[in-house]
């Protein structure tokens, strides 16, 4: 009559033999999780399959590979967090035909060692509008217009008008056909420009030179009329000015 040989076993969940359970060489088995167990006589191991750490010394052949409960998806490479490994896009293929079309990747620094080849870039939210640079606030990018190379006006002309006076030696105030402000004028005697405030000062349609014209010294008054917009380090073309 044939006999039935059964090695030490336990059907309770987690159950894990001791080195005082097993001689060595000797097996022990767990039916409730499937896993069998030997020890070296110092330590219990687990042999066999759905083991808790697996170390291969040989070469393994591997036809699926389960990582954090997922076979992955076509192109994806194998990545850990440092706690449990998963399936990732490979960023380092980038621009090689790693990243599907749409695909979108955050990287908080990024450095570019070679030519990187862009044919669209959004900043602060925006592609910005022809003919706009990249700017920055010191906080932020954002598209702006190109003050730089903007030209204010083609052709542009800006009136102006010539009053003169001859000096007599004593009058050194003189009636001008408009009210103008200092700065808007220029003003020279015998061709010689004037210094406002030193040499000379406008109110309303007065100007009132600190000293007397000398007799029959030509003075001329060159007057600038309407406006133009304030640019920083803007380029004008074709400028005109008329008298």
């Amino acid at each position: 009559m044939a006999s039935t040989i059964k090695i030490k076993r336990s059907s309770v969940a987690g159950k894990v033999p001791l080195t005082t359970d097993l001689t060595t060489g000797e097996i022990a088995i767990n039916t409730k999780d499937k896993k069998l167990y030997s020890s070296n006589g110092t330590a219990v191991f687990e042999i066999g399959s759905q083991l808790n750490n697996l170390t291969v010394s040989g070469n393994t052949s591997i036809a699926g590979l389960i990582a954090n409960g997922s076979l992955g998806t076509s192109g994806k490479v194998l990545k850990t967090n440092g706690t449990t490994v998963y399936w990732g896009t490979d960023v380092s293929t980038a621009g090689g035909g790693g990243f599907s079309n749409g695909q979108s990747i955050s990287v908080t620094n990024l450095v570019v060692t070679a030519n990187a080849t862009i044919s669209k870039l959004i900043a602060n939210g925006s592609l910005g509008t022809s003919g706009y640079v990249l700017k920055s606030n010191g906080s932020t990018v954002y598209w702006s217009a190109d003050v730089a190379g903007t030209v204010i006006s083609s052709n542009a002309t800006i009136s102006g008008d010539s009053q003169s006076f001859t000096g007599n030696g004593s009058t050194s105030a003189f009636t001008l056909n408009t009210s103008i402000a200092s700065p808007d004028a220029i003003v020279s005697i015998n061709g010689l420009l004037q210094k406002p405030t030193t040499h000379y000062s406008i109110s309303g349609t007065t100007l009132t030179f600190t000293s007397a014209p000398a007799n029959n010294d030509s003075i001329e008054v060159r007057k600038f009329s309407g406006s133009a917009s304030s640019f920083s380090d803007a380029i004008v073309s074709n400028f005109l000015f008329g008298l």
